[in-house]
């Protein structure tokens, strides 16, 4: 009995602190990351997010307008990377890679284009709180989406001078020499299987942010705020745009309006769309003829006069009709041969 006592007194103090350093232990636990999103065999964590919508908020101040507040922003740059995160498992599974250097390259154009040497960039981005290797990146992210879109659409199509010719005598040519229009856009959204209770209102929200556009208030920072569109982190930027595109009756809209114009609210089945004009081009015919132009360069030298590559050149690519030349230039360029210079003549 006594020799328990003693195990029992001897262990009790180890059990005590046990128990309080598990305590601690518990208490000091702290959600370090979560996941926000699955998207197929990946995760957009909440890091991710918050990362993202640290530098949306950056670019909106840079770009004078009042930043909304995280919250505003959280759901809409989810969906962007979301649908970011699709188009890179695209491109891995289709072997798209981008190098070192093609991604080097593509810092150096970005910073010039900001008159920034690559030093001044990682300089800048460290000054706004960004990582230089965050944004290598997610300038890499950029140019693989790029490239998968690339590879999507793009096609190698042949196509020939008559079939231009009828292109542009049709209707679809003439409306793709037609006017462009500069337009953003805020979308006021309603459910597909909605109400006359849910669509009367949006109406309202959509006539509210329309009476505080026409009251001078900043088109660009209410589609950061209120709008549904996919543009809507680009201010409603929409890109150009022909008239046509676009559904009715907003193409007979355009012809009537001005740079700076807004429509007013108007009924699409994704819900109310307001636009706006922030600028315009072409409208007239731009069609100029092209030449596609080979070369072989025969440099004269000091122990070879000018006359020499000349006659050179006539032996290999003798006067021809004009369906034979291509071909004459094309065997020239593999066979021509400049002689040894061992000794001037």
């Amino acid at each position: 009995m006594n020799v328990k006592t003693k195990l029992s007194d001897c262990l009790r103090p180890l059990l005590l602190g046990a128990l309080f350093l598990g305590t601690a232990a518990n208490a000091a636990v702290q959600s370090i990351d979560k996941v926000v999103a699955i998207v197929d065999n990946d995760v957009v964590m909440q890091s991710q997010l918050d990362q993202r919508v640290h530098e949306v908020q950056q670019t909106i101040a840079k770009r004078g307008s009042a930043v909304p507040p995280a919250s505003v922003l959280e759901q809409q740059v989810l969906e962007r990377l979301i649908v970011e995160n699709l188009q890179l498992q695209i491109g891995e599974r289709s072997g798209i890679r981008i190098t070192d250097e093609e991604l080097n390259q593509a810092v150096g154009t970005i910073a010039q284009r900001n008159n920034m040497s690559v030093e001044q960039f990682r300089a800048a981005l460290t000054h706004d709180g960004l990582s230089y290797d965050d944004a290598r990146d997610q300038i890499r992210r950029e140019m693989v989406i790029s490239r998968v879109r690339q590879r999507r659409v793009a096609e190698r199509i042949q196509v020939s001078e008559q079939e231009v010719k009828n292109f542009l005598a049709s209707d679809l040519g003439k409306m793709q020499l037609s006017e462009e229009f500069r337009l953003s856009n805020i979308l006021i959204p309603t459910p597909e299987s909605a109400n006359s209770d849910a669509i009367q209102n949006a109406a309202k929200q959509a006539d509210a942010v329309y009476q505080q556009i026409k009251q001078g208030a900043d088109f660009g920072q209410l589609a950061i705020a209120k709008s549904a569109s996919e543009t809507a982190l680009e201010g409603g930027d929409m890109g150009w745009r022909k008239a046509a595109q676009l559904p009715p009756p907003f193409d007979r809209l355009l012809s009537t309006m001005a740079v700076g114009d807004v429509t007013q609210p108007m009924r699409t089945p994704g819900g109310f769309i307001i636009l706006k004009i922030t600028d315009k081009r072409g409208g007239g015919s731009q069609v100029r003829d092209e030449v596609h132009v080979r070369h072989i360069l025969v440099k004269p030298s000091p122990i070879r006069d000018e006359e020499k590559p000349r006659l050179w050149l006539s032996r290999s690519i003798p006067a021809s009709k004009p369906a034979k030349t291509s071909a004459n230039w094309r065997k020239a360029s593999r066979k021509i041969r400049v002689p040894p210079l061992t000794a001037a003549t």
